[in-house]
């Protein structure tokens, strides 16, 4: 059940900065250094989830 859990909010986590790095350079003010930010935000949060679940499947 928490595996499941744990997949569904990373999936919603990666698609709402997905749909933030889209939106960004519309908004009047967000640079490319912004969505730059964002980019990297996501790839570290998708390590982290990586390692994460690597380390409920060690679990179970």
């Amino acid at each position: 059940m928490t595996f499941l859990l744990t997949v569904f909010l990373l999936i919603s986590v990666i698609f709402f900065f997905k749909l933030v790095r889209w939106v960004a350079p519309l908004i009047p003010g967000s640079g490319s250094l912004q969505c730059k930010q964002y980019a990297d935000f996501i790839s570290f949060v998708v390590l982290i989830g990586k390692r994460y679940i690597s380390t409920l499947k060690r679990i179970k």
